[in-house]
C-alpha cells in the first residue's frame, strides 16, 4: 500500500485511536501515513486548539506522545495556565 492515505482517513484514524486511549508518537505516525511529522503535528495542534468540554489533547513527555485526558472544569483552567 504505497499510496498516501487521504487526510480525512488519517485524521479520523488518529482520533479514533486517541479516543481508545492510545498514545500517539508524531514520528511513528508520520512514517505510518507517509507524511511529514509537521503534518501530524498540525492535525493534532488543530484539534488541541478546538478543545472540548470534558477532554483535552495533551502531550505526555514521559510517554513521548499525545493523548486525550478527561478534564474537569477546575482542572482545565489550571492546565491551560501551565501550557501557556
Amino acid at each position: 500500500m504505497g499510496e498516501k492515505k487521504s487526510r480525512n482517513t488519517r485524521v479520523l484514524s488518529l482520533f479514533v485511536r486517541l479516543s481508545y486511549g492510545d498514545i500517539l508518537n508524531k514520528k511513528e505516525e508520520a512514517c505510518h501515513y507517509q507524511v511529514t511529522e509537521r503534518t501530524i503535528r498540525s492535525v493534532l495542534e488543530e484539534e488541541r486548539k478546538k478543545g472540548r468540554d470534558d477532554r483535552m489533547l495533551l502531550y505526555d513527555r514521559g510517554q513521548n506522545g499525545y493523548k486525550i485526558c478527561r478534564v474537569y472544569e477546575n482542572q482545565k483552567e489550571d492546565t491551560e495556565e501551565r501550557s501557556m
